[in-house]
């Protein structure tokens, strides 16, 4: 089965020309994101995998970045994203949720799933920016469009 949502995938370039719409079940882009934690909905038990369609294909589960996520669900993004950092603590997740929730409530649009939407929300949420963060958001202001 972990060849079937490849064949799917090569199948809609192939018949459209185009890759599969990100939001396409089981085999587009974002099918496979970690969005809210699976184990709290199956019974937290390891053979109740019958949701993780990432395990079932054997790939890597993304990790949404949302209001719907877990402190735990944040900070295993940034460990991924900028490596350990003792910055990354249960309040510092927290503090990111109580501001993207703000950021709903004031209809502010903003993406927290890049690295620099996500050093930004730390930085915006009460974080000390590391290097690692620094240069990713510098590398971006730079290859950004001046206006």
């Amino acid at each position: 089965c972990t060849y079937l949502r490849t064949a799917a995938i090569e199948v809609t370039k192939i018949t459209t020309g185009l890759a599969p719409h990100p939001r396409q079940c089981v085999y587009g882009g974002r099918a496979l994101d970690y969005v809210f934690e699976v184990d709290r909905i199956d019974g937290g038990l390891p053979e109740n995998r019958f949701l993780d369609l990432a395990y079932f294909f054997e790939e890597e589960r993304p990790i949404r970045v949302s209001t719907l996520s877990t402190h735990d669900m944040m900070l295993q993004h940034l460990k991924k994203t900028f490596g350990k950092n003792p910055d990354f603590t249960p309040e510092i997740a927290a503090s990111m949720k109580k501001k993207m929730v703000e950021d709903l409530l004031e209809n502010r649009k903003e993406e927290y799933m890049t690295p620099v939407g996500l050093a930004l929300l730390f930085d915006r949420s009460g974080g000390h920016l590391n290097k690692k963060m620094r240069d990713v958001i510098n590398k971006w202001e730079s290859d950004s469009p001046q206006w």
